[in-house]
């Protein structure tokens, strides 16, 4: 989500919006707001504020707004399927603070706010006529104030968000030559983390001695990782920096000798991701990554007669693009 505070010059009444990156922009909200603030006079444009709050929740969005002028505030709450109409009912809720006789069967009055004012202290008699004793005020009735939208302690939505991945992409440095890499990573998101695990292969390796020519091996990896990070977003972009950890398999096959054979090796790895991702849809963004890879474990492959065919390397680096899916 982003935050903005816009003054506008001509009628100087602060808008306030705090929306998801799919949401309406604060330019667009301003525009839709202004339009509706023209149909009252100036003089009464002056000390009024609005702000506006879009929150995920269970039925789509909600959007919290509050109206606040020096002798009232109102503070209304509508429910959006879309989060692309919320800059039009921030104006409609606005229209009918103005003027509730503009909408049918709405005729509300606006309730002042009352500011709460203790009662004065009070003079009890004492036993000495001549010296009043002053008894503390009764307390006031303790009442959880109201969070407008845009506190910065209002509460917001901690639901997390599932998200689905898949990647495709080249990789250097482990394995012999550069290759394909596929894979895949089920994750949780929130606004500004994301945890998840991937399934990750380098595809096929061929490594050949020279003499002869035919004889070497094919090598793989499967693994498996658990990740975690970070997330800075900014209206439809996302950037994600996250590390990782994970385990699997090296798999080697003989090519070319008399007597071939398959092993099957611990895998295990570190590493750090960067990636930029735009979200097109709220629920689909396009995105690619680069990532580097460090092996924990690393293997020396050679053949029956101790040739040494190719060394795991010390680092990697992966570049991927793919593709995102994310639900609710």
């Amino acid at each position: 989500m982003v935050s903005l505070v816009l003054l506008t010059r001509l009628l100087a009444v602060p808008l306030e919006w705090t929306a998801p990156a799919e949401c309406p922009a604060i330019e667009q909200a301003q525009r839709l707001v202004d339009a509706e603030l023209e149909r009252i006079p100036e003089s009464e444009r002056e000390g009024l504020s609005v702000a506006g709050v879009v929150l995920r929740d269970a039925a789509g969005f909600r959007l919290e707004v509050v109206l606040r002028r020096p002798e009232a505030a109102i503070a209304r709450v509508v429910v959006l399927e879309d989060c692309s109409a919320a800059a039009e009912a921030l104006a409609l809720v606005v229209a009918i603070a103005i003027d509730p006789s503009r909408v049918p069967g709405v005729d509300e009055p606006v309730a002042k706010a009352e500011p709460a004012v203790p009662p004065a202290a009070t003079v009890e008699p004492s036993a000495d006529p001549g010296r009043p004793v002053l008894a503390e005020p009764p307390p006031l009735p303790s009442e959880e104030p109201s969070r407008p939208p845009g506190d910065p302690v209002a509460p917001r939505n901690r639901v997390p968000r599932v998200a689905l991945r898949g990647t495709g992409g080249v990789g250097v440095g482990v394995l012999p030559r550069v290759g394909a890499q596929v894979g895949g990573e089920v994750a949780a998101v929130w606004r500004r983390a994301r945890v998840g695990v991937q399934v990750e292969h380098w595809v096929r390796r061929r490594a050949r001695l020279d003499d002869p020519a035919t004889a070497g091996g094919d090598f793989s990896i499967t693994s498996a990782r658990l990740v975690g990070g970070v997330i800075f977003a900014w209206r439809r972009l996302e950037l994600p920096l996250v590390g990782f950890g994970g385990l699997g398999a090296v798999r080697a096959s003989g090519v070319g000798v008399a007597q071939p054979a398959v092993r099957s090796l611990l895998w295990a790895e570190a590493g750090a991701a960067a990636g930029l991702q735009w979200f097109v849809r709220p629920w689909l963004g396009l995105g690619a990554h680069a990532e580097l890879v460090v092996p924990l474990v690393r293997h020396t492959f050679v053949l029956s007669d101790t040739r040494i065919v190719t060394r795991t390397g010390s680092a990697a680096g992966v570049f991927r693009a793919g593709l995102e899916l994310r639900f609710p």
